[in-house]
C-alpha cells in the first residue's frame, strides 16, 4: 500500500473524527466518504467548520478513487501534505467537541 495506504488512511483519520463529532451532536452522518458533504453537516451546527472545508476537498480523493487507482503512486510530499490536512481538521474538531 505505501504512501497511498498513507493517504488513505490520513482521509480515514479525518473522516472518522467529523463523523464522531457529528454524532456526538445528534447529528446523523451520511454514508459518504466525501468530507466537504459531511463538512456542510457541521457547519450547519457550527459554522465555524467552514475553516477546514478546504484541506478535505484534496482529502476526499483519497478516500474511493484513488485508493483503487492502480497507477496512484503519491509522492512522499503529497503523503506528508494529505497528514497534515487530516490533522488539521481532527485538531480541529477536538477544539469544537463541546
Amino acid at each position: 500500500m505505501g504512501l497511498a495506504g498513507v493517504c488513505f488512511h490520513a482521509q480515514q483519520g479525518a473522516e472518522k473524527s467529523i463523523k464522531a463529532w457529528l454524532i456526538a451532536h445528534d447529528a446523523d452522518p451520511e454514508k459518504t466518504h466525501k468530507l466537504e458533504e459531511l463538512l456542510s453537516l457541521c457547519v450547519q451546527i457550527e459554522p465555524r467548520f467552514s475553516e477546514v472545508v478546504a484541506d478535505s476537498v484534496a482529502l476526499t480523493e483519497y478516500a474511493i478513487e484513488r485508493r483503487y487507482d492502480v497507477d496512484f503512486w503519491p509522492s512522499f510530499d503529497q503523503a506528508r501534505t494529505a497528514l497534515e490536512q487530516a490533522r488539521r481538521i481532527c485538531d480541529f474538531v477536538k477544539k469544537h467537541w463541546s
